[in-house]
């Protein structure tokens, strides 16, 4: 969810312009990001794209075959492990110090969850 974007924060060109450095970033540690996906609208626009509805993993199916089972979902609000619920998304990650429910596993941080996860 980006509803900075509507809310009027920041543009859509800032939006891009940051997932763009993002995605160069992610290359040079050889790691590629084929899409972003997002939702520009707030929360009054009830559109079927916003966490947790599942709009964006649709999209995503639509353009890459996708096995939901066997896919990961990292979020820190309650809403992404929500997504990952209605998507049937197989696996949830929580990442902050919230007391959310229903993620598959939960850490603090980035680097907690680095050394917590089990090797696959």
């Amino acid at each position: 969810n980006q509803s900075g974007i509507g809310r009027g924060y920041y543009s859509e060109e800032n939006f891009t312009a940051l997932t763009d450095w993002m995605i160069d970033e992610f290359e040079k540690k050889a790691l590629k990001i084929e899409k972003v996906y997002y939702c520009p609208h707030t929360p009054e626009d009830k559109c079927h794209c916003r966490k947790p509805a599942t709009g964006m993993i649709e999209q995503a199916l639509a353009d890459y075959p996708v096995n939901l089972a066997n896919s990961w979902l990292i979020g820190d609000k309650q809403s992404d492990i929500d997504l990952a619920l209605n998507a049937e998304i197989g696996n949830s990650i929580y990442i902050g110090n919230k007391d959310i429910t229903n993620a598959t596993y939960t850490f603090n941080s980035i680097p907690e969850c680095r050394v917590g996860l089990p090797t696959i």
